[in-house]
Order: C-alpha cells, then sequence, then structure tokens
C-alpha cells in the first residue's frame, strides 16, 4: 500500500526552477569584482546549501562575504528572467492545490529573492522556507520539523521533493519520505526513488 502524503516540501533551485544560468551569470559576474578563481563548476557543487556556506566551502576569505552576496544577489535580481520553471511543475501544483494538499517551498535561497522569483512565476505555495526563517539551514531537519508543527501534520505524511545530498539528509534526519527529481543539480546515488516528472510522483505515493 502506497504511503498518504498531506503535504509535500520542494526544494526550490533545481526542482521546481531552473536557476542554472541565473547562478552562471551572477557567479561570473562575482568573479570578475572580487578577483575569485573559483568557478561556476566549483560553485555548483555547493548548490542546495546556505549562500555563505558555499563561500566558506570555496575557501573565499569571509571579510568579503556580505560584499561578495550583495553583489551577487542584485546580479540575481537582474537576470532573473533567465529563471524558468521546469516542465509540469505549474500543473503539477495547480494538481496538488486541487487535490488539498498543503504545499511547502523550503529553499537555501535568500528571502528576498525567494519572494521575488515565487511571485514573478506565480508559483503556489501554502508556505516558504529561507534560511533567514530558521534556527538552523539545510541540512539540518529543524525546517522539516518547523513546517510538521506548522500544518499539524505528521510525518510519516510528509513528503520531501529535493535533488542533492542535502536535501536528502534533511529530510532523513526529520524522518519524512523524500524522493528525488533526477532532472535536478545533484548526482545522486543513494538508494532513493527517482523521478523523471512530477506525475511520477503519484507512482511511489498517495495524493
Amino acid at each position: 500500500m502506497k504511503p498518504i502524503i498531506k503535504l509535500i516540501v520542494f526544494d526550490l533551485d533545481g526542482v521546481l526552477i531552473n536557476s542554472k544560468t541565473n547562478m552562471r551569470l551572477s557567479w561570473d559576474c562575482v568573479r570578475k569584482t572580487f578577483n575569485i578563481n573559483q568557478t561556476f563548476k566549483d560553485y555548483k557543487k555547493y548548490v542546495g546549501l546556505p549562500f555563505y556556506e558555499i563561500l566558506n566551502k570555496l575557501k573565499i576569505n569571509n571579510k568579503y562575504f556580505s560584499l561578495i552576496k550583495k553583489s551577487y544577489d542584485l546580479k540575481s535580481l537582474k537576470y532573473i528572467s533567465k529563471i524558468k520553471l521546469y516542465k509540469d511543475a505549474k500543473s503539477y501544483l495547480k494538481y496538488l492545490k486541487k487535490k488539498k494538499i498543503i504545499v511547502c517551498i523550503y529553499t537555501s535561497k535568500d528571502k528576498l529573492r525567494t519572494t521575488k522569483i515565487l511571485k514573478y512565476l506565480n508559483i503556489i505555495n501554502n508556505l516558504s522556507l529561507s534560511p533567514e526563517d530558521l534556527k538552523f539551514p539545510k541540512p539540518h531537519p529543524y525546517g522539516i520539523n518547523y513546517i510538521s508543527k506548522r500544518f499539524n501534520i505528521e510525518k510519516n505524511k510528509i513528503l520531501y521533493v529535493g535533488d542533492t545530498k542535502f536535501d536528502y539528509f534533511c529530510a532523513k534526519k526529520a524522518g519524512v519520505h523524500y524522493i528525488n527529481a533526477k532532472w535536478g543539480y545533484g548526482k545522486f546515488s543513494n538508494k532513493v526513488y527517482q523521478i523523471k516528472k512530477f506525475s511520477s510522483i503519484n507512482k511511489y505515493f498517495s495524493i
């Protein structure tokens, strides 16, 4: 019997939206401005973590963190038109709304850009969470625990749809179901459900 799902948590980048071009253009501008050696290929390895954590992983001098982030965010908003919804994302979100499934967006992207992107692409959701909203960001389970309590939904009725190991570990630590979007940014090899399209979620779970 398939598990019954009442709430779905979606990661944003690499799951609902294709923001790779936006990120690459923004990072290339930052590299040029601050004379950073690390390429976008290096940066992309850590997509899914908060921005400052990515800079830390890239071993960039932390005294420039705030300036780099400000520059990156401005460029990211400038290139917002480069961000696209993945195929069938909007129709599946409409389907979930019709089925009265609670939809949450849980991202490592900052609140300002998240809000603007959700509005720009008209992404239907009941709640969006960014690092500023939480005591501990991904891959800590705090965000999922918060969502569970906020909507009073049992963990075994929550599904997390992600695309990186950070999403997987977050879901695993929180004790919720997890499914991996194969079209995303992470090369994830753990033995978890893999989907090539949104509607395949219904193959494994009762929505």
